[in-house]
């Protein structure tokens, strides 16, 4: 197996090479045209429009269909709806009422507060193994209190991570294939939005 980055070299290498030959045979003008074409070659940046990443091998999911960042996928703006995370490459799943509509509109800035209620009760369109979710809220500390749970299970162990004064990612491994999830410990919580990775 080769070392990390040695490809890369490697080809550079080749293609100075292949250009130093063919300006000994094929003369100048080919050699600055092959010339031009190189710094596109050696990154491997996408320069497809709507795509990123060495060859173009993922979509870009920006808002408005804005341009992502042609190496890393990173959005100018906010995901397009239905999607969120890293570069917004993951598939958030469809929510059925009863939930609150602030909760999943793809807008972090509009929120609502929970009252007394204890769970929240979360139904997805279809089943799916829920491996993550992301809470958006007001407040980080208040949002990675809240409990993963289903009807069969009082309660998930999920790992949390805080992103950001306001945002929690909930990583839960052993919830499985299910078409609910509950979420609980969430009295007085305001909560901005709400998004579930379909597996």
């Amino acid at each position: 197996m080769s070392e990390p980055g040695r490809g890369r070299t490697d080809l550079t290498f080749h293609i100075h090479f292949s250009f130093h030959n063919m300006l000994a045979c094929a003369g100048l003008p080919l050699f600055l045209i092959l010339l031009l074409a190189l710094p596109s070659i050696s990154t491997g940046n996408c320069l497809e429009r709507g795509w990123f990443g060495n060859n173009c091998q993922y979509m870009c999911h920006c808002k408005y269909q804005q341009q992502c960042d042609r190496t890393t996928g990173t959005c100018p703006g906010p995901c397009e709806s239905g999607w969120f995370g890293p570069a917004c490459q993951y598939a958030s799943a469809v929510f059925i009422p009863p939930i609150r509509s602030s909760w999943h509109d793809n807008n972090p800035t509009t929120c609502q507060r929970t009252h007394s209620e204890r769970n929240v009760f979360i139904n997805f369109k279809e089943s799916f193994a829920v491996t993550w979710l992301r809470i958006v809220g007001k407040n980080a500390d208040h949002i990675a209190r809240i409990q993963i749970q289903s009807l069969a299970r009082s309660a998930y162990s999920c790992r949390t991570a805080k992103l950001d004064s306001k945002t929690v990612d909930f990583v839960c491994s052993d919830i499985g294939v299910t078409d609910r999830i509950i979420l609980s410990n969430i009295a007085h919580t305001e909560v901005c939005e709400i998004y579930v990775s379909k597996g």
